[in-house]
Parts: structure tokens; C-alpha cells; sequence
């Protein structure tokens, strides 16, 4: 008797599992600029929002996309994103085959060690988009441009779309860095 109880409770906890990997983290937010309540999830510190300064950078994803949305930010100045895909530990340990540990120079600025080894960087903002992946040498491939989808309300607001498939697909679990760089070479809302 216990042992098909305990049959069930697993059958049933690797069927729950399953769901939950499939899953949506939240509802896919609309991308069109505008960052409403409770589009990204209960917007909390630290969960689905990164606050830096006046800049708050929103985050959630589905099976297809991983999505971000910056407030507070001008539109014309790029957003930067390093995404680590296969997280090690310690988090900045590794090597070249689990990604690139160096920065990738984006309007002047880039940074000469990341706290991780990104698989994926991706540039964004009014009128442009790229992504590039590691490749396997320490350094990143050509750019990708004009993937996925982005938007803007034409002021502070952003929103972009990146689609799991730049990087293999939707990971268990990722690390990622962001900021906002200036066309005069510095960084701000990280």
C-alpha cells in the first residue's frame, strides 16, 4: 500500500513538474511601448523588477520570448543585455565553451570582465536591434539584427521581445545583466 502511494505521489509530482515547465511564467505582455500594470507580473523589486535610479527594467517570458521593458530611459540612447543561458558555480567560473566573459563595445562602452559568461548580448533601442552569441572563443559572432520585436512611445519607455531560439531555446534557469549606455560613452540604469 505504501509503495503505490508513493508511486502516485511521484507519477503525480512528475506530471505537476511537467505543467509547470511548460508554463508561462506570467501572461506574454503586449509589445507596444507601454508598460502596464501587471503586464510583467506583480511588479516587485527583485522578482520581475530591477529599479536603478529613476530606470526600472521589467522582465518575464514564455516558452518563445524573453521579454524586458525599461521606463525612464531615453529610447534613442541603447539598452544592453548579457544573458547567460547555462548558469555555473560558482557564477563566474567556467570557460569559453559555456560563453564569453568579456564585453562587447557598444557606443563606446563595454566592460572588460562580466560577472558571468554570457551566451547571448543584445542591443536595443529606437530604430535598432541586434543580438549577438558567444562563440566559443571568447569573443561574439556578427550581429543578428531586426529579430524578435521592439517598441517605444517615443519619450522613456521601451519594450523588446528576444526570442528563446538566439540561444537554443527557452533555458531552466539564466543569469543576466542590463544597462543603458549614452552616444557620449557612459553607462547609466544598471
Amino acid at each position: 500500500m505504501k509503495n503505490r502511494l508513493l508511486r502516485q505521489f511521484l507519477l503525480l509530482s512528475a506530471l505537476f513538474l511537467c505543467v509547470t515547465i511548460t508554463k508561462a511564467q506570467y501572461n506574454s505582455p503586449t509589445v507596444d511601448g507601454s508598460i502596464g500594470g501587471g503586464e510583467y507580473g506583480t511588479h516587485t523589486n527583485g522578482q520581475n523588477q530591477e529599479t536603478s535610479g529613476s530606470s526600472v527594467w521589467y522582465m518575464t517570458w514564455d516558452n518563445t520570448n524573453l521579454y524586458i521593458g525599461i521606463t525612464a530611459a531615453n529610447t534613442s540612447e541603447g539598452a544592453v543585455v548579457y544573458l547567460d543561458s547555462d548558469p555555473q558555480v560558482p557564477v563566474n567560473s567556467g570557460t569559453n565553451s559555456n560563453g564569453t566573459n568579456i564585453g562587447y563595445n557598444y557606443d563606446g562602452t563595454s566592460f572588460a570582465e562580466l560577472q558571468f559568461r554570457a551566451d547571448l548580448v543584445v542591443y536595443f533601442k529606437n530604430g535598432y536591434r541586434e543580438y549577438r552569441t558567444s562563440d566559443g572563443s571568447n569573443g561574439w559572432s556578427s550581429a543578428t539584427s531586426a529579430f524578435g520585436s521592439y517598441a517605444d512611445a517615443g519619450g522613456t519607455d521601451r519594450e523588446v521581445a528576444i526570442p528563446w531560439s538566439a540561444i537554443g531555446g527557452r533555458p531552466a534557469s539564466f543569469n543576466w545583466f542590463g544597462y543603458v549606455t549614452s552616444s557620449g560613452g557612459y553607462v547609466y540604469a544598471p
